[in-house]
């Protein structure tokens, strides 16, 4: 299964908002009434779909490489079953990370990389 980003996210709210504001726009007087009416059904189905995706919460998730699809889907996977449902990857990459992630969650920032080791180490050995 593919699990949606924060990115993805963003898109799909924009795909709802120009499909909200411009849905009867230019060939309203070319639709029959009943379809007009299954479009307000449809809107009223998009409200709803806006309403969810503004309630999703987002963990933020900086790797040291840009992952495959597999990589973001066993991630996702992950959070759903540990983290919860309404949960949506927000993926950054930072080429400087090593060895791990960064992770920020509810405001609470964890560094599981060895960046700091690894530099720490690296200016032990240059003094």
């Amino acid at each position: 299964m593919d699990y949606l980003t924060k990115d993805q996210v963003d898109l799909l709210k924009q795909e709802i908002d120009i499909l909200m504001s411009n849905k009867y726009q230019s060939k309203k007087r070319m639709v029959r009434e009943s379809t007009i009416l299954e479009f307000e059904k449809l809107g009223k189905s998009l409200e709803s779909w806006k309403e969810e995706i503004e309630n999703l919460r987002y963990l933020n998730l900086t790797l040291a490489y840009e992952p495959t699809r597999i990589n973001i889907n066993t991630y996702s996977a992950w959070v759903k079953k540990n983290v919860g449902e309404n949960v949506v990857l927000d993926i950054n990459v930072d080429p400087n990370l090593v060895a791990g992630a960064q992770i920020v969650w509810n405001g609470k920032y964890k560094n599981y990389s060895k960046s700091d080791t690894v530099y720490a180490d690296i200016q032990r050995l240059l003094s």
